[in-house]
């Protein structure tokens, strides 16, 4: 841990910026041996002040095998500029089965802020998703300016994005706020599934707002918050048949078992979800026999009954926290801002 926030300025030049996944874009990177991965100790990052200056990106996550690793956390620092004009930059991205707890930072002038993606085949082949489940990337009580999305998952990925607060400051619409990928052909997979919920966003210059965009895994989606004068939306929607990228796993990667609700304008006006235009782009056999989402079939402007959430908030986070039904960091009650002392960057 960062002893009183120092401030780390990078002088790196990112390697491949053109390919924003390589491994040697990132200022810290980490990717656990097999000893590490088979003692899934916790790796920390927390109490820095990092400027990326528009070089790099950030932190960079990686397990491209199938053994997890659980226990990241990265905590109480501040992350800017992780952004460049020839390559899309992240602050923090997340590659594989590698999963944790991103909470109590703040994010500024970053290309995207936290992505996740898996491995593909291997993922899907290997792993279920399962709300409820340690084996996520979990976003909590940051505060995050913003200019277009944030949060992606995709290949396999997945996460939980909770009581963050969000400020919009882009002069179009922001389309959307979390994003969900399908499959896309050429063995890119579709993301597993998504939990957002009590998340606060303001849009400074009232824009309109697309709060989630899922076009594959499954979601539960509830008690958002958006701030704007303009249209507040949400959408399911499918690109490809999921027989153009074939998985072993029992899950559909095209929207399933998804759940939408609570989620308002202003904190009075409801929106719901809806189907957008299926089979955008021509298939992978020369078709549009895209799979035919249904709602109430495959979502649901419903609540779900029984809920399954994982503990709020996250166990890597010991400091006394509650969850509360406030959307943003002030539903998350006794933030943690307090930071022993010890090393910045932890492996145990």
């Amino acid at each position: 841990m960062g002893l009183g926030n120092p401030r780390i300025t990078s002088n790196y030049d990112a390697t491949n910026p053109g390919n924003t996944a390589t491994v040697t874009n990132f200022l810290i990177e980490y990717s656990p041996d097999a000893a590490e991965r088979a003692a899934d100790n916790l790796f920390r990052i927390s109490g820095f002040d990092f400027d990326f200056a528009s070089k790099c990106g950030g932190i960079g996550l990686f397990n491209a095998t199938t053994t997890p690793t659980t226990q990241v956390r990265i905590d109480n620092c501040t992350l800017s500029n992780a952004a460049r004009e020839d390559g899309t930059m992240r602050a923090v991205m997340f590659q594989g089965s590698v999963f944790g707890l991103v909470d109590t930072n703040t994010f500024s002038g970053n290309g995207k802020h936290v992505d996740v993606y898996g491995n593909n085949v291997d993922t899907w082949n290997n792993f279920t998703f399962s709300f409820g489940s340690e084996n996520n990337v979990y976003i909590e009580n940051n505060v995050l300016s913003i200019s277009t999305t944030p949060h992606s998952a995709g290949q396999g990925g997945k996460y939980v994005a909770r009581y963050n607060t969000y400020t919009y400051t882009g002069s179009t619409a922001l389309s959307p706020w979390f994003d969900s990928h399908g499959n896309q052909l050429s063995g890119v997979y579709a993301s597993m599934g998504t939990e957002v919920h009590h998340n606060l966003l303001t849009s400074t210059n009232n824009k309109d707002v697309l709060i989630h965009d899922g076009r594959g895994g499954k979601h539960h989606v509830y008690s958002n918050n958006v701030v704007t004068s303009g249209t507040v939306t949400l959408r399911v929607r499918e690109e490809y048949s999921d027989s153009c990228d074939a998985t072993t796993n029992a899950q559909s990667q095209h929207i399933s078992g998804s759940y939408y609700w609570g989620n308002v304008k202003n904190g009075e006006t409801a929106t719901s979800c809806t189907k957008g235009t299926n089979c955008e782009a021509t298939d992978c056999d020369g078709s549009q026999a895209c799979y035919d989402l249904t709602e109430n079939t495959d979502f649901f402007n419903t609540a779900i009954d029984p809920l399954v959430s994982y503990t709020c908030p996250h166990p890597l986070n010991t400091k006394g926290v509650t969850c509360t039904s406030m959307a943003g960091t002030a539903g998350y009650l006794t933030r943690n801002t307090t930071l022993g002392t010890g090393a910045g960057i932890k492996l145990q």
